[in-house]
Formats: structure tokens, C-alpha cells, sequence
């Protein structure tokens, strides 16, 4: 896609080239010393482009706006193929779009969402404010006010300094490990995710979400440039049948370690079997999250102790550990079908076929 905008607006592609500069406008106008703005490798490995961008000569995958030599607007896109009842389709998470207002030009952030979405048919974002809610409304967004989240205690001692020093009780949970014929083992390389996409395609026929196959775990997980996570299979004979990601975050702050719980995919059979699984590869975490759209994806979790977080919680659990911020913070985000799509399935969020979890978009990543 070549050059767009207005007559006194330019929006392009960033190239190789321009990343250092697309880094300071990130220090300078989104945070200073924000991890995108001083991570390289993280930067490039986010905004990867996909294979059609590519093959269009794209190097990554950020819109920029141009007042004349000047930066004045930036949009991040992460390129991701989204299953929506059965249909693969090109979609792309939105991050970082910022829009300077001393440029002198109205509606810079519009342009380059609408340039976005001519691009791809689903776009989703996770990690708003209220301005940027409102743009999003306007662009034909489906809001999520706040992400549910699920949570359990697991060593209470260790956990009171999260609550600012109150006093929290450990959850009880049933540590049985695995039972019957489902083995759960961890998954290192790509070649351990082998098998894992047939039982996707069945689990993908009537949900709308990122499309989790074994290309886009591996990408996603496996060579993450900063992150180690952990991935666990859960397998019956030769059979996927279920898979949980996890990482263990350190908090120095507080002392202890906390689990973050990003994905949990699992047929009906294996689903207590990956759970168990889960608490055993948190030993020596304080605390434990999984942030899901749909409710249904946690119950396991919450046979083992997991309750969902609400607004009303006293003490509340933190959402950020980078550093501690305390109280109940919700994550909020949104999704938006093209004409065509949203004509075969409807808005996306309505019902619960629609699945987001924190690891979509780019709310899982270093501080």
C-alpha cells in the first residue's frame, strides 16, 4: 500500500530505515522511556509484517503520518490471522496509535485507522483510554469495557505485599495430577506443537478469535524475544487435546513471583488434566491470573480455585506488577468486523462466540 492522506497529511509504511525515528516518537509522545521505545528487537519482532505485506515490499508494519518532514502520527498494527466461525481471515491488533494535536490538522489518529481498515476486515485492540474508546466507537468498534479476569491466591503470605500488606487467604484447590489416559507434557519447540491443528480447527468452527494454530504459537510463544513462556500439550494417544500457556513473572517489589495464565484451549476431557498441570507449573508463585472474554474457557480454573475478579473486590488484586499498581484496574478493549463479515455472523461480541485473552494485541509484553 503506497502513500496516503490528505493534501497536507501523508501516511506511509515505516521502513527499516525510519524505526529509530518511530522509537523516539514513541519516548517523546507515548512514554518516556516506554519499552518500545528502547527494546529494538522487541519492536521489530511486534510489528512484524505478515505475508502479504511482504510480498507488497512492507518492512513493518506501523503506519506513519507525515506533516511535511515531520512525524506527527503513528499506528501500530500487528498483523494476525483471525478464525471467525470457520473463516481464516487477515485481521490486525491495533497499538500505539498516537496523533499530535499542535500539527494543526484535525482527525490525523482517524485517517490512519481508516487506512488500517482497508486494509484488513477484523481489527481489535486491547488497552484503552477513553479517547481512544470513543475514536473506536465511531470506526464501527464493538467496546470491551473491561476484560473478565479470573484470579486465585496461592501462598498467602507471599501475596500480602500485592494487597498492600492485607492479609489474603490461600484458595484450596485439589492438586490431583492428571487422570485416565491424558498425558500433559511441555511443549519446547515447534515441532512438539505437531497435531495441535486439527484440534483447533474443530475447537475454531464457531468462535470468533485470534486463529491459535501452530504457526501462530510458535511465533507468538516460542520466539518471543524477551518472554519465556511455557507451553503444555495435553495429548490422548498421538491426539491434541488441549493446550495452556503460561509464564512465571517476578515482581521485586513485592518479593514474590505471580503466574500469568495466557491461554487455555482444551476439549471437555482434558480440561481438569491441563488445569492441574497449571497449578503444578506454578510452583513458587505467590498469585495467579487468566484474562478471558469467555467465561466458559475458565471453568476448570475455577474448580481449582480461580474466582473471577470484580470492580467491588476488598482488598483487590493488581493488574500491573511493573510496578505494583494497586486496586482494581479494568482492561478494556474492542473489535470490529468488516461489512461483509459482520453480514454472515453478526456483531461479534454478541452471544459468547468471541474469545480475547490478554496475550492478543500487545498487553503481554515487558515494561
Amino acid at each position: 500500500m503506497g502513500p496516503a492522506g490528505t493534501k497536507d497529511i501523508c501516511i506511509t509504511y515505516c521502513t527499516s530505515a525510519q524505526v529509530p525515528e518511530a522509537m523516539a516518537f514513541i519516548d517523546a509522545y507515548w512514554r518516556a522511556g516506554h519499552v518500545l521505545s528502547r527494546d529494538e528487537a522487541l519492536f521489530r519482532w511486534q510489528f512484524a509484517v505478515d505475508a502479504a505485506q511482504r510480498a507488497g515490499g512492507l518492512e513493518i508494519s506501523m503506519l506513519l503520518a507525515w506533516h511535511g518532514d515531520r512525524l506527527v502520527g503513528m499506528l501500530g498494527l500487528i498483523p494476525t490471522l483471525f478464525t471467525v466461525k470457520g473463516e481464516t481471515i487477515r485481521g490486525a491488533w491495533t497499538a500505539n496509535l498516537r496523533a499530535l494535536a499542535d500539527c494543526g490538522i484535525p482527525g490525523v489518529g482517524m485517517q490512519l485507522m481508516l487506512m488500517a481498515q482497508q486494509e484488513f476486515e477484523v481489527m481489535a485492540v486491547l488497552g484503552i483510554n477513553d479517547e481512544v474508546a470513543k475514536l473506536n466507537r465511531l470506526l464501527g468498534y464493538q467496546l470491551i469495557e473491561d476484560l473478565p479476569r479470573w484470579c486465585v491466591v496461592l501462598d498467602a503470605a507471599a501475596a500480602a505485599p500485592l494487597f498492600g500488606g492485607v492479609g489474603v487467604d490461600a484458595v484450596a484447590r485439589d492438586s490431583d495430577d492428571a487422570v485416565g489416559d491424558i498425558a500433559v507434557t511441555a511443549v519446547t519447540t515447534a515441532g512438539d506443537l505437531v497435531g495441535w491443528d486439527g484440534c483447533w480447527s474443530a475447537i475454531a468452527q464457531e468462535i470468533i478469535a485470534v486463529a491459535r494454530d501452530e504457526a501462530y504459537l510458535t511465533r507468538r510463544f516460542l520466539q518471543h524475544p524477551r518472554f519465556a513462556y511455557r507451553l503444555l500439550m495435553a495429548r490422548r494417544g498421538a491426539d491434541a487435546v488441549g493446550l495452556a500457556v503460561t509464564r512465571l513473572e517476578a515482581v521485586p517489589e513485592a518479593g514474590c513471583n505471580v503466574l500469568r495464565i495466557l491461554e487455555f484451549w482444551c476439549r471437555p476431557e482434558a480440561e481438569d488434566d491441563v488445569a492441574a498441570a497449571v497449578i503444578r507449573s506454578a510452583a513458587g508463585a505467590a498469585f495467579a491470573d487468566f484474562y478471558c472474554l469467555r467465561p466458559a474457557l475458565a471453568k476448570a480454573l475455577e474448580r481449582r480455585g480461580f474466582r473471577r475478579c470484580m470492580p467491588t473486590d476488598v482488598p483487590a488484586a493488581p493488574a500491573y506488577f511493573q510496578p505494583v499498581v494497586p486496586g482494581y484496574t479494568a482492561l478494556r478493549g474492542g473489535i470490529r468486523l468488516s461489512k461483509r463479515i459482520k453480514s454472515r455472523v453478526g456483531l461479534p461480541l454478541a452471544g459468547d462466540a468471541c474469545v480475547v485473552t490478554k496475550a492478543d494485541g500487545d498487553q503481554d509484553r515487558p515494561n
